[in-house]
């Protein structure tokens, strides 16, 4: 019964398969079959191999796409200001993706998974002390805006520390790294150049 109700909700707000699109602002969220979700894990997957990404880094971007959305690649996040996959921030992240469809690029799974290693090439840049590397629970701390906590900072609070290992650290470790695995610039793959990502996204 509950499975006939998911299929005529999916049937009644028009779609077969909710990967690349985005939930209404207002009505019923799009419906995720397991099938969906382990599409859209492969697609993330497939989008990080093409640009170059190390086994660390795919394991991240699994990690923090689980956390964030389950796989539900269509979410709106913390009130309408995150979209997709990796509840990304339609502001802080606009300057990363051409154009000014965020919405609804950011329910791309291509198009997220772009624009997330964009973010994690600003975080090397800015944190990593010309190291060229940031362990994964930093790289989460400045994924999640929580820029005090890189390095663990004296003013990252518990809670602040608590929320960022929560986050990641246990399912790094799922996925066969530490919660302070190092990844570097070279795990990230090449930055895509900006004019190309929605190219490269296919929109």
């Amino acid at each position: 019964m509950i499975e006939w109700i998911s299929f005529l909700v999916s049937t009644m707000i028009g779609t077969a398969s909710p990967i690349g699109k985005c939930d209404p602002i207002d009505g019923p969220k799009l419906h995720w079959s397991r099938a969906d979700r382990k599409q859209l894990r492969r697609d993330i997957q497939d989008a990080a191999i093409e640009m170059g990404a190390s086994p660390v880094f795919r394991a991240y971007l699994d990690a923090v796409a689980v956390r964030e959305s389950s796989m539900k690649g269509s979410r709106w996040h913390d009130g309408g200001k995150g979209l997709g996959a990796f509840g990304l921030n339609l502001e802080s992240h606009a300057d990363k993706w051409p154009g000014t469809d965020e919405h609804p690029a950011f329910c791309n799974p291509r198009a997220s998974t772009v624009v997330v290693q964009a973010i994690a090439h600003g975080c090397l840049d800015k944190f990593s002390h010309g190291t060229g590397a940031l362990v994964a629970w930093d790289l989460q701390a400045c994924f999640a805006g929580r820029f005090e906590c890189i390095g663990i900072e004296d003013e990252c609070t518990a809670e602040q520390q608590d929320r960022t290992t929560s986050a990641i650290c246990s399912r790094m470790e799922a996925r066969g790294f530490g919660c302070y695995e190092p990844i570097r610039k070279k795990d990230l793959g090449p930055l895509v150049p900006f004019n190309l990502r929605a190219a490269f996204a296919g929109i």
